[in-house]
């Protein structure tokens, strides 16, 4: 197993991913999980590649990914446009989810770099969710961004107590236990 940068040739593993860790009334309805990939996983690839990372087995292949966007401004446009136009050609009343997923950012549009990983069942709560959030940070840095956050985490999530162990604060509360969190990176 190892972290590397993501390539291009990862694309539909990285969809599949996105695809097999969805809802399960999604994974119901073909059209439904053909949106999930679209509003959290494909803007990422295309339009900010440089920022997503991918945990990858020994065959290469990619199980696990963490995929970011630094540009609230281009990611909010092509968002509301774009990818809310794939939406509509599969599955007209999911367009809901980008709505929900735009007004989320909106209110930590300060600190809008924003952050998603994933990984298959068979790899999680092994540590690796951490390394992939580290490259990311790594990267980031070097970059000189200053923030990174996580929009419409559950804090009942495993993934709320490690972000919180690596110095994530909640930085916006959107009631029901969910919360958006950030890692200040200027230090």
């Amino acid at each position: 197993m190892n972290i590397r940068p993501y390539k291009p040739e990862d694309k539909e593993n990285l969809r599949h991913i996105c695809k097999e860790t969805a809802w399960d009334s999604y994974k119901a309805d073909p059209n439904k999980l053909e949106c999930v990939p679209i509003i959290y996983n494909d803007y990422f690839t295309e339009q900010e590649p440089e920022y997503s990372f991918v945990l990858a087995d020994d065959s290469d292949n990619a199980v696990g990914y963490i995929i970011c966007s630094v540009d609230y401004e281009k990611f909010s446009r092509l968002m509301d446009t774009e990818y809310r136009n794939r939406v509509l050609a599969v599955a007209p009343d999911e367009t809901s989810l980008i709505d929900y997923f735009l007004f989320a950012l909106e209110k930590i549009k300060d600190r809008a770099e924003h952050f998603h990983i994933d990984m298959l069942p068979e790899y999680q709560h092994q540590g690796w969710g951490k390394k992939l959030t580290e490259a990311l940070v790594e990267k980031l840095k070097a970059d000189g961004i200053r923030n990174l956050s996580g929009c419409c985490v559950s804090r009942a999530a495993a993934s709320y107590k490690m972000y919180t162990k690596m110095g994530f604060e909640e930085i916006y509360d959107y009631g029901n236990d969910v919360v958006s969190i950030s890692l200040d990176l200027s230090e």
